[in-house]
């Protein structure tokens, strides 16, 4: 019953592919069948949306033997492909009519995120066995000569982050949503062609969960904003609409990744310290709450509690304590959303 339903919702959703470009727009309306864009993006579809369906769509087409899904999803990867900018930097949304770029904002956070993960996460479902894992190495190496960004420390206590670049300016902030980049950068690291590369990408993969632990140690509820910026390499508060704590899962996502994968106990202590910040300042009556100003120990709660804070944020701090052979990374991988898919031979096409 449950297939049934998912194919048929799969089946309302494949319309939202343009018949030109294979773009999909941003979202369709069930009932009427109608679509569109945001507005607020000037109508285009985003980077990081058109970029995360393939796991999804390509795990229903193995499940119901229907290829249609998988081949929707991965002609957006290949259309992606074919219109790549000349400098490898994606912006981040794109005219799903005729799959120009229509911004220059270009970031591995909000709106580009997850498309990058997803090139190396269908290569490694599909065994490595398709062409996406050469592309996502492609597009980290630029990502990380152009836009990363050493703020301190030595050896494992490096501290990196990845700007985000305006036109051909950086800008010199970084969103928690980002911090998902170390883990992404870690696994990738495991399957690199060369030992240099391999330590080069866990060089940078620890820094980013160094950095994203400062975000969480610089306010006095050890609770992150949800951006920081950093100014003669310190990182500073940010402006009042990155305030809110909105219980989100990337940094302890990426110490979970790392822990697994160097048993270094520090990502343990860390995600324990986020436990009981969690329990100090969040816990409410009747579940959790995000916090409106994690830097006020005298908290105010914002009584929201996020959809993601138990399928991701609680999902991988009870995975950073579990033995490694509770989902392991080389039998699963996990969609953006935390959901562990796991891994197979057959598909329905390369």
């Amino acid at each position: 019953m449950f297939l049934d339903k998912t194919t048929e919702l799969a089946d309302r959703l494949l319309p939202t592919f343009n018949t030109n470009t294979g773009i999909p727009k941003s979202h369709i309306n069930l009932k009427t069948g109608s679509l569109s864009s945001h507005q607020w993006t000037g109508y285009s579809s985003i980077l990081s949306e058109i970029g995360s369906l393939q796991l999804e769509f390509a795990y229903l087409s193995h499940h119901t033997s229907i290829p249609v899904y998988a081949q929707k999803a991965l002609a957006v990867f290949d259309k992606l492909i074919e219109v790549m900018p000349g400098n490898k930097l994606y912006p981040i949304w794109i005219n799903p009519d005729d799959a120009s770029f229509k911004n220059d904002l270009i970031t591995i956070g909000a709106g580009g995120d997850s498309f990058y993960e997803y090139l190396l996460k269908y290569w490694l479902l599909t065994y490595k066995t398709t062409k996406y894992g050469k592309v996502y190495y492609e597009l980290i190496d630029v990502i990380l000569d152009k836009l990363a960004v050493k703020l301190g420390g030595e050896g494992d206590n490096e501290s990196w982050y990845i700007a985000e670049m305006i036109g051909s300016n950086l800008d010199h902030k970084f969103a928690h949503l980002a911090c998902f980049f170390g883990g992404t950068l870690a696994l990738g690291a495991e399957h690199a062609e060369s030992e240099e590369k391999k330590k080069y990408y866990m060089r940078i993969a620890k820094g980013i969960g160094n950095f994203c632990h400062e975000m969480y140690m610089m306010n006095p509820t050890h609770l992150p904003f949800d951006y920081v910026e950093i100014f003669d390499n310190r990182l500073s508060p940010p402006q009042a609409a990155g305030r809110p704590w909105f219980m989100r899962p990337e940094a302890v996502e990426t110490w979970f990744v790392l822990y697994r994968l160097t048993k270094d106990p520090k990502y343990q202590e860390w995600g324990w310290d986020f436990v009981k910040s969690i329990e100090k300042y969040a816990k409410c009556e009747f579940g959790y709450s995000g916090i409106r100003d994690p830097a006020d120990e005298n908290v105010s709660l914002n009584d929201v509690q996020e959809s993601f804070f138990l399928a991701e944020t609680m999902k991988y701090l009870f995975l950073l304590f579990s033995p490694d052979d509770v989902l392991p990374l080389d039998e699963y991988i996990f969609n953006t959303e935390a959901h562990p898919l796991k891994r197979y031979n057959t598909f329905p096409l390369k």
